[in-house]
């Protein structure tokens, strides 16, 4: 019978899968197959791991798209043969639209940097919680 090393009272059943360790049932944490002490270093250590930080080129990749249709719709708003214009709302986005010589463009321009805006700050928060998380 082979006594346990980390309290010395029980017989060793288990090895402990990090350092080898001759481990008894109650010191050995079934789940991860560690002794105690390489179980809290382990875990100290991922504590002390980090996400990569996020980078740049995602929200600068949306906001590219998002130009890119911008472009668009104004280039079909320009090329439209009559006029007109207005605005709808969906929770939390206005939308503004205008087409033809009479169009509004200062209200879709209004309208895309509200919603540039809330991008901006949804963007903010995923990194925020992504740093915390």
């Amino acid at each position: 019978m082979t006594a346990c090393e980390i309290c010395g009272r029980r017989e060793a059943l288990y090895v402990c899968r990090e350092c080898g360790r001759k481990v008894c049932g109650e010191c050995l944490d079934l789940n991860s197959w560690l002794c105690p002490e390489c179980l809290s270093r382990v875990e100290r250590e991922a504590g002390e791991a980090r996400l990569p930080e996020l980078s740049l080129l995602v929200p600068l990749g949306f906001l590219l798209i998002f130009a890119g249709i911008i472009l668009l719709v104004f280039s079909a708003f320009a090329s439209a043969p009559a006029s007109g214009g207005g605005f709808f709302f969906i929770f939390p986005f206005f939308f503004g639209f205008g087409f033809g010589k009479e169009a509004h463009p200062l209200l879709f321009t209004a309208s895309t940097a509200v919603f540039l805006l809330f991008l901006a700050f949804f963007i903010y928060l995923l990194v925020k919680a992504w740093r915390i998380g």
